[in-house]
Formats: C-alpha cells, sequence, structure tokens
C-alpha cells in the first residue's frame, strides 16, 4: 500500500524548520511502506541544501523523488498573516516556497 503524507512548514525559518523536517525524515525512513511519499512544503531556501545532506548522509533508504518552487502569491501571504501563528518579517523579503518529494526506498 503506498501512502502519501505532508509537512507544511508554511512560515517556519531554520533553526525550527530544519529540526522539523529532522525530525520528519526519521520518522518517516523508520514507519513509511516502500513507495510512500513525504511532501515537504516550506519558504526556507537554506532546506534546499540541508534536506540533500540529511538524506545522503544520514539515511540511505529515502531519496528526494522531486523537487519544485513556486512564487509567493499574495493569497499565500494573506493566508498567512490572517493566522495568528505568522509574522510577517518571516517571510516578507522571501519570493519563492518550495515543495520536496521524498519517496521511500527500501527497509
Amino acid at each position: 500500500m503506498i501512502t502519501e503524507q505532508t509537512l507544511d512548514l508554511e512560515t517556519l525559518r531554520c533553526p525550527t524548520a530544519l529540526l522539523r523536517v529532522r525530525q520528519a525524515l526519521r520518522t518517516f525512513a523508520d514507519t513509511a511502506n516502500i513507495g510512500a511519499k513525504l511532501i515537504i512544503q516550506s519558504i526556507e531556501p537554506s532546506l534546499t541544501r540541508d534536506i540533500a545532506y540529511f538524506i545522503e548522509h544520514e539515511i540511505p533508504n529515502i531519496i528526494i523523488a522531486d523537487q519544485l518552487s513556486a512564487e509567493i502569491t499574495p493569497s499565500d501571504r494573506n493566508m498567512w498573516l490572517s493566522s495568528d501563528e505568522h509574522d510577517e518579517d518571516d517571510f516578507i523579503e522571501l519570493n519563492t516556497q518550495f515543495l520536496w518529494i521524498i519517496e521511500k526506498l527500501a527497509d
């Protein structure tokens, strides 16, 4: 059975974003079925480097199946600002959000 999970980090920045990603990747690698996918969304640009490094050096049974980027839209900004959990200072200078599709290869 192939499953799909999503980790939406919204406006979280490092180090919190990295800590959550590392924990999610470890849990995914340990518990997901072969072929399962973990979708990670974030505005943190450093995760591009960090996710690749972490998978290559610490979790050999998963891969980055795809990596996409898209412009942060006014709608995204308005949605984040409508919540008390987000501060505009966290994303005001950023224009891109990122999406990684992680796939489990083996146990």
